[in-house]
């Protein structure tokens, strides 16, 4: 069902966009599937050197290497994060070397399915912020490949566990990063 709703707001991001006048792309982090984490973009190109970018992310399935020790635990959140870019020297707009700052939510839930009496899941938010740089290669055909990386902080990095009514809060100290491989089109 969540696959199902995260394709029906592709879909729809994907109609709104290309309904616009202006020049933007649409992208998709394939290597984001392979982690059960894909990302969807769309990045509206205010001039040569300027962009903004709204990605919208999904987490679901088994965390990796849980099973092991024969509670599994399975994730399921998302993210947003609104990112402005500026391109340095670029050759056919909007591309080559950038650098550009992010911001935005993220929520992530983590159940457990252990036989035991402690419930080992976990709900998790914060409001993300930091830096992002990366390449991005366009083809005469307009298709897109970028390469990028973010390393930021969480605000308000709350965790309220299952077990018990207790929430932590490490405000303002937590850890935010990303990478992406995307592809996409200009239109």
């Amino acid at each position: 069902m969540k696959k199902l709703s995260f394709l029906t707001l592709t879909f729809a991001l994907l109609f709104c966009v290309t309904t616009l006048n202006a020049q933007f792309e649409v992208k998709i982090n394939p290597i984001g599937f392979l982690f059960n984490s894909p990302d969807l973009s769309a990045e509206y190109l205010i001039n040569d050197d300027i962009g903004v970018e709204l990605v919208i992310g999904a987490d679901y399935g088994t965390i990796v290497g849980t099973g092991l020790t024969g509670d599994e635990l399975r994730k399921s959140g998302f993210r947003l994060r609104a990112i402005g870019k500026y391109y340095f020297s670029p050759n056919d707009g909007t591309d080559a070397w950038y650098a550009g700052v992010y911001l935005g939510p993220r929520q992530r839930t983590v159940s457990g399915n252990s036989d035991s009496l402690f419930d080992s899941g976990w709900k998790q938010t914060a409001f993300t912020a930091g830096f992002t740089g990366g390449y991005k290669w366009v083809t005469a055909k307009g298709i897109i490949f970028e390469l990028g990386l973010g390393i930021g902080r969480a605000f308000n990095d709350e965790f309220t566990f299952n077990d018990s009514t207790n929430t932590t809060t490490q405000d303002g100290f937590g850890i935010d990063g990303f990478g992406r491989a995307s592809v996409g089109y200009r239109f």
